[in-house]
């Protein structure tokens, strides 16, 4: 992914599909990756959304949607 507007497009997408969990855990990878470089690995957004995506419940599927 070359920006962070792309991985909101991919996001957005998958949002409006079938849930394809394996795309979806696949973005939170990348996202994840992203916000690291960007923010660095401490930044309160990055800890968060790194620890909300490891849930497996509703909570964590709803992480990426403040993104």
């Amino acid at each position: 992914m070359k920006s962070i507007k792309q991985l909101i497009i991919v996001a957005d997408a998958l949002l409006k599909t079938n849930v394809d969990l394996e795309a979806v855990r696949s973005w939170e990878k990348i996202t994840l990756v992203a916000l690291v470089a960007l923010l660095g690995p401490l930044h309160y957004y990055t800890e968060n959304f790194g620890r909300f995506t490891m849930k497996k419940n509703r909570q964590g599927q709803l992480a990426g949607t403040g993104f």
